[in-house]
């Protein structure tokens, strides 16, 4: 095990110390690092959003969502769209004409 030890430090500590001292490269870690919390908050919330929708609708579980306030997502977004107020890129997705606003 030493020897794996000796070898990594001899071969790849150099490396990775010259890696290291590259400044966009050291700018580019710190923004990923600060990102970090943010992501995995909303990665937790979407988790949860979609066991308590899935628990609603497969398995008839009504605790934290009540039958009658299930909310289809992809309806509401169509609704909104006919009003006019989703972004231009959404249309297609949920079949509404292109060209045409509010």
């Amino acid at each position: 095990m030493n020897s794996v030890i000796d070898w990594l430090e001899r071969h790849l500590m150099p490396l990775a110390n010259n890696l290291a001292s590259v400044r966009w490269l050291v700018a580019l870690r710190d923004a990923f690092i600060s990102t970090l919390p943010i992501s995995l908050t909303g990665s937790v919330a979407v988790l949860i959003k979609s066991l308590i929708i899935t628990a609603n609708r497969n398995w008839g579980w009504h605790v934290f969502l009540p039958a009658h306030a299930a909310i289809d997502l992809h309806l509401q977004l169509r609704l909104a769209g006919e009003r006019g107020h989703v972004c231009p890129l959404l249309r297609p997705q949920l079949g509404l004409p292109i060209g045409q606003g509010p």
